[in-house]
């Protein structure tokens, strides 16, 4: 793509004409910043991005056709990273493009939320970086405090076709786009890297925790009986890259993993993963015969062995909604040791959020048949890395399918409390009413940072796709009076 110097590793943005303040940045959007709506269900509303809203750094009129999170984030600063499709001025789809948010003010500051920011471009379908070019998926993607974003995409020209595809950092500050793992990459266990193949982490130390498709290099046989298989790893901040999990490693017990994926890393460098024992049942995607939906809950203390926290066949106490674990997905592990998660225990499409706490276990934060704070009840929660976030102080907050519709809802202070839900009109914006919020496939979160700030995208009924972010009423008066 013009304006892009690209190296094998590295890409570099070039000094563009009549932008010297910008010299090595990322560009901001020229769009006008959005209103904040007025509170509703006790939390106030920001419009971040929205259909037909143009988009940075591209053709006169292109813009936005649809908004998704994309596995992305809300950093303790406010900073949001998320997915658009793209279409240009007559309808034609463009691609897709990854975006940023500008900074909000930072954790701990007695400030009020400002105006939605103008957006950022990371990346747009067609950009050559290190591996190939971008292809039309991007994401997942994570913003941190500092800034840099990590993300993963398809990539399109690469060298190998299978799983093609790439995960990057990008230093918005120098205008550095790394590669962290590309195509024909061999990885610290000897594998040769092909692509991602799930969900990545990016802590504020910017280490990178990511899912790997690679070839074996010594014949360890992955889940699907294939010597290429899914395995977690970690680079640090310099790109050393050091083998987490993947098939063939060998736990305490003397059973064996034979696929790893979706981790989630901590600053102190703990890990949380799914890990699928060989020999026991597979909840695989029917979408794609090398992913698996749910298996067990693996946790790796720095300097520490595997341990599991929530294994398949496991029994649940009866005060945490009993049973026994078939499956569990989707874990995030904050700085406490604590890891929020989806489990099911009697089959696969009644499925509960759970927590992993080291000194109090497995805790059930809603389950099938629980009564929600707007009187609805829990019937089940979506998969998918994309359906939940988790903050240092163990606040929660997920979507969840109930008897009066799809909801979001947070955790604080031990309580569920309603974010929005279907049908609801965020006042103030426009937008109509809330229709329905992004589900797997086209995850839309909801995240949410330290601050208690939550990021969702929703389906509305005049505006179309949108992203919104939500502060606490409470904190708001509270930071007034």
């Amino acid at each position: 793509m013009e304006g892009w110097i690209t190296s094998p590793r590295r890409a570099k943005i070039a000094r563009k004409p009549g932008l010297e303040s910008l010299e090595g940045r990322i560009q901001l959007s020229t769009a006008t910043p959005f209103p904040t709506s007025g509170p509703l269900n006790g939390w106030l509303f920001k419009l971040v991005a929205t259909k037909g809203q143009e988009v940075p750094d591209g053709a006169e009129g292109d813009a936005i056709s649809g908004v998704t999170t994309q596995s992305g984030s809300i950093s303790s600063r406010a900073q949001s990273s998320f997915a658009v499709s793209i279409e240009d001025a007559a309808g034609a789809s463009e691609g897709e493009g990854l975006y940023v948010t500008r900074f909000g003010p930072r954790a701990g500051r007695r400030t009020l939320p400002q105006p939605s920011p103008p957006l950022r471009q990371v990346v747009r379908t067609g950009q050559a970086v290190p591996g190939g070019e971008i292809g039309t998926t991007l994401g997942p993607s994570i913003v941190n405090n500092s800034g840099r974003v990590a993300f993963a995409s398809t990539l399109t020209n690469a060298a190998v076709p299978a799983k093609a595809g790439g995960v990057y950092v990008l230093q918005p500050r120098r205008g550095v786009l790394s590669g962290v793992a590309v195509p024909l990459d061999v990885l610290s266990n000897g594998s040769t890297f092909q692509g991602p193949n799930g969900s990545l982490s990016f802590n504020n130390r910017n280490q990178v925790a990511f899912t790997a498709y690679a070839t074996s290099a010594d014949g360890a046989v992955g889940f699907n009986g294939s010597t290429t298989g899914t395995g977690v790893f970690l680079a640090n901040g310099l790109n050393r890259i050091s083998t987490i999990a993947a098939p063939g490693t060998r736990l305490s017990d003397g059973t064996t993993i034979d696929y790893a994926a979706d981790p989630s890393v901590t600053e102190t460098k703990s890990i949380a993963f799914v890990g699928h024992v060989a020999g026991t049942p597979a909840l695989v995607d029917p979408a794609d015969p090398t992913r698996l939906l749910g298996a067990s809950i693996f946790y790796v203390r720095s300097g520490d062995s595997i341990s599991p926290i929530a294994r398949q066949g496991q029994v649940i106490p009866a005060l945490q909604g009993g049973g026994t674990i078939s499956f569990a997905a989707d874990p995030i592990a904050n700085n406490r040791d604590q890891v929020l998660f989806h489990a099911s225990t009697s089959d696969a499409t009644q499925v509960g959020v759970y927590q992993f706490s080291p000194n109090g276990g497995l805790v059930q934060i809603a389950g099938p048949g629980d009564t929600l704070p707007d009187g609805s009840v829990f019937v089940t929660a979506p998969l998918g890395a994309g359906t939940m976030g988790y903050n240092d102080r163990g606040e929660a907050a997920f979507v969840a399918q109930t008897s009066q519709g799809s909801a979001i809802y947070a955790s604080r202070n031990g309580t569920l409390v309603l974010v929005a839900k279907e049908g609801d009109v965020i006042p103030g914006l426009g937008l109509g009413s809330i229709t329905s919020f992004t589900q797997p496939g086209d995850t839309g979160g909801p995240f949410i940072n330290a601050n208690h700030q939550v990021l969702f995208a929703a389906q509305t009924s005049i505006g179309g796709s949108a992203l919104f972010s939500a502060t606490s009423y409470r904190r708001i008066t509270k930071l007034r009076s």
